[in-house]
Order: C-alpha cells, then structure tokens, then sequence
C-alpha cells in the first residue's frame, strides 16, 4: 500500500481476521485504519459503522481481549470517534434498520462508552433507535456476513434480539439491575 493511499475496507477485514477467527486481540491495526480512512475523507456507512463499534469495543471490553486501547486514555490528538461517527450515520441514514439497530445496541449496553456528556441522555438516544427499529425489524443476519469483528458481533446480536410480545429482549443493563436490587 502506498503511504498516501487509504486502506480499503477489505484490507481492514483482513485485519480484524485474527480477532474475528480466532480470538487474538489484534483489533487495533484495524482501528487505526479505519481512523486513516475516516481523517483521509473516505466517509461512508461501512467505515462509519466499524469506526463507531471498535471506539465503542475498545471502551466495553479490555485491551487483552480486543488488542483496542481504551480510546479515553488516548493521547490527546487521538479522540474517540464514536460521537461523530454516529452523528454522521444518524443525519446521512436516520431510517436505516442497520444504523437503529447498532447504535442503539451500543448506546443502551454500554452509554460511559459513547462519548456522551451525559450517560442518561445515550441511553435515551439509544432506546428511541431501538424502538424505531422493533417498530419495523427489517434487519437479516446475512447483512453482517463477511464484515468483520463488526460483523461477527452484531450478527450474533441480531440472532439474540428477537422482541418476546413486541417488546425488546434487550434492555439497558442499568435498568436491569436497578430492578433487581
């Protein structure tokens, strides 16, 4: 690949395979990929949706398991891109079921993840994506098939989501154990 050149989304799947395939932490070339593409302007829906997810993962889940570095301990010119990727696909593809169904997922499972101001305000967001998105769950798992961690990750969740009675399976863990307690 030629310095000046973007990685392509393909080259960023091949990246994520170790993690994908077999478990290694080694999503964080992959990141920084995607972080090349997104500050080079190559901005669309796939590099926006796998951006948002590793910045989203690399906070949920611990740097021996993914190989992300927590990007709230970044560097300062490092930023999470969570916020603005998500701004991105929610004014360029607001009816989108994929889009609904991922960002709401993530912003009702982990909110401290998002780089919201407020964690109250991430799980509100989140909820009303996850209600557009039940109101008409057009969503197959095959939409996931060869896109990566991202991929393998949501197609799981997409299998897992199923609304008992027109309600979702999945609530917002706060609320869950708020209940219990």
């Amino acid at each position: 690949m030629i310095a000046d050149e973007l990685p392509t989304l393909e080259a960023v799947t091949a990246m994520e395979a170790a993690y994908a395939e077999d478990g290694q932490p080694a999503l964080g070339p992959a990141r920084s990929a995607l972080v090349r593409r997104w500050r080079g302007g190559a901005i669309d829906r796939e590099t926006a949706l796998r951006l948002a997810f590793l910045d989203w993962l690399s906070c949920s889940e611990p740097e021996f398991l993914t190989g992300l570095p927590d990007v709230y301990s970044l560097e300062p010119d490092d930023i999470s891109y969570f916020p603005a990727a998500s701004q991105w696909l929610l004014s360029e593809h607001p009816d989108d079921p994929e889009v609904l169904f991922c960002l709401g997922l993530m912003l009702t499972s982990f909110p401290e993840c998002v780089g919201a101001s407020s964690m109250i305000e991430a799980e509100r967001q989140g909820e009303s994506l996850l209600a557009r998105f039940w109101a008409r769950p057009d969503l197959d798992v095959d939409a996931f098939t060869s896109r990566g961690a991202y991929g393998q990750y949501f197609a799981h969740m997409r299998r897992v989501a199923q609304p008992p009675d027109g309600r979702p399976a999945l609530r917002p863990r706060r609320r869950w154990l708020r209940r219990r307690r």
